[in-house]
């Protein structure tokens, strides 16, 4: 398979687990667990088949105790506050709606800085 298809499978494969992930929070939530739940056991389950990516593909995995605490501090304040955000928002406005936001947002910002530049970037 050359890289472009490749490629091509895998941004299929992103883009259906992406969109599963508001219904798969749901009901774990309707199920008895937490928010913080949902999110251990999404990143539970991440974190396996990245692990055994890594390990076949002979990529160093050490880290100093400097970096660790780095890479802590930016998974934690990064990007697991906002899928904790993102998740709770679920609990008050419909899914797909709380999901379009939180992902266009982005792409909101960037069209609009096109069509108004500034000369600062806030």
């Amino acid at each position: 398979m050359n890289t472009r298809v490749k490629g091509f499978v895998y941004l299929l494969l992103s883009a259906v687990y992406f969109g599963f992930m508001p219904l798969l929070v749901k009901v774990i939530c309707a199920d008895g667990s937490t928010i913080v739940g949902a999110l251990f056991l999404r990143f539970a389950l991440a974190i396996i088949p990245l692990y055994i990516y890594l390990k076949v593909r002979k990529v160093p995995m050490e880290l100093s105790v400097e970096e660790g605490k780095k890479i802590l501090c930016v998974t934690v304040f990064g990007y697991g506050i906002t899928a904790l955000l993102l998740y709770s928002a679920y609990d008050y406005m419909p899914s797909g709606m709380a999901t379009v936001i939180h992902f266009g947002y982005p792409v909101f910002c960037v069209a609009w800085q096109s069509d108004f530049p500034t000369k600062t970037c806030a």
